[in-house]
């Protein structure tokens, strides 16, 4: 029997891991060498024994896989899927004719390659691959993170056969939370491979700028720079700040302002979102409501420039304006 098991030559061009993980599909991959002995093309099967810990080596399963294509001229592929934990010993074996899966008894071999051991963990709940990514709705622009659900599908992997994986945001090449900002790297291995814990989800906090350019007072069918003097009693007043993004992407931008007479009793309050983003270097006028000039003296504001989002607004406390608007007469 020895001598007509190397009739053929079988190489192992791809092997087997040594570790692995249920319910996963492995390529084995290799050539045969037929000897002048034999004329037939042969017929290529995986042997597979899985063996527990628990069991005598006498009552380990044995099954085995087909190899495509056939019968083999040359190069093969067998696919082995380990259908749970156990340690497993996989050998390629040549036969001279096709063999009828299940086996049953006996049958030649005329080529057998080396043994490959592959150990197979249990399922879990923490692989990675248990995770499923969706949108959530429209209720932010449809590329933005907050839109995304992370959930655990599982269990139906282990942790123990990919390598761990870091969630960092790389922004501000565009607005912080869109999805685009996303980059995966490898960060572990503090725990078995694909377990949930080596996950990290990162924001790198975004830098923004802009600046307001112009603040005007318009009053008496007139606008003035402010601060503005000699101006009448009793006449309305209406308030322009002009912003711009002095960022290199389109960004979300607000403003905020509050006016108080000489009693330091607040006139107007006002605050405001440009509809959609602003693209860089751009500007934007917001324009408040009438008030009247009720009274004599000064007058002052307190503005702010607003960026990143309504619902987590930035103050760009480099444009912060706090002083006067108005002398009153």
């Amino acid at each position: 029997m020895a001598e007509l098991e190397e009739l053929v030559k079988i190489e192992i061009t791809k092997p087997l891991p040594p570790t692995g993980v249920a319910a996963t599909t492995y390529k084995i991959e290799g050539t045969v060498k037929m000897f002048d002995a034999i004329g037939a093309f042969p017929w290529v099967y995986a042997e597979v024994k899985k063996k527990k810990w628990y069991l005598p080596e006498a009552i380990e399963e044995t099954s085995y896989e087909r190899g495509f294509p056939i019968p083999v001229t040359g190069d093969f592929t067998i696919e082995f899927t380990p259908d749970e934990g156990a340690d497993y010993e996989v050998t390629v074996l040549a036969t001279p004719a096709p063999l009828s899966l299940p086996v049953v008894g006996v049958f030649p071999i005329t080529g057998k390659s080396a043994v490959m051991k592959v150990e197979i963990a249990k399922p879990t709940a923490a692989d990675i691959r248990n995770i499923s990514i969706s949108v959530v709705g429209i209720a932010f622009p449809h590329s933005d993170i907050r839109n995304i659900a992370i959930t655990v599908i599982g269990p139906l992997y282990p942790t123990s056969d990919i390598r761990n994986i870091a969630i960092t945001v790389i922004g501000p090449l565009y607005p912080t939370s869109d999805i685009r900002n996303i980059a995966i790297a490898v960060k572990g291995p503090l725990y078995p491979s694909t377990d949930l814990r080596n996950i990290k989800i990162a924001v790198v906090s975004v830098e923004y700028k802009g600046s307001i350019i112009k603040k005007e007072l318009e009053y008496n069918e007139s606008r003035g720079l402010i601060p503005v003097s000699a101006v009448p009693k009793n006449k309305r007043g209406l308030f322009h700040v002009v912003a711009r993004n002095d960022m290199a992407t389109s960004q979300a931008i607000g403003i905020y302002w509050f006016i108080h007479d000489p009693d330091a009793l607040i006139v107007e309050e006002y605050t405001d979102w440009k509809w959609g983003t602003l693209g860089p270097g751009q500007t934007h006028e917001f324009i408040g409501g009438r008030f009247t000039f009720s009274k004599v003296g000064r007058y002052g504001t307190w503005v702010d420039l607003l960026m990143g989002s309504q619902s987590n607004p930035v103050v760009i406390y480099s444009a912060r304006y706090i002083g006067t608007l108005a002398t009153i007469i």
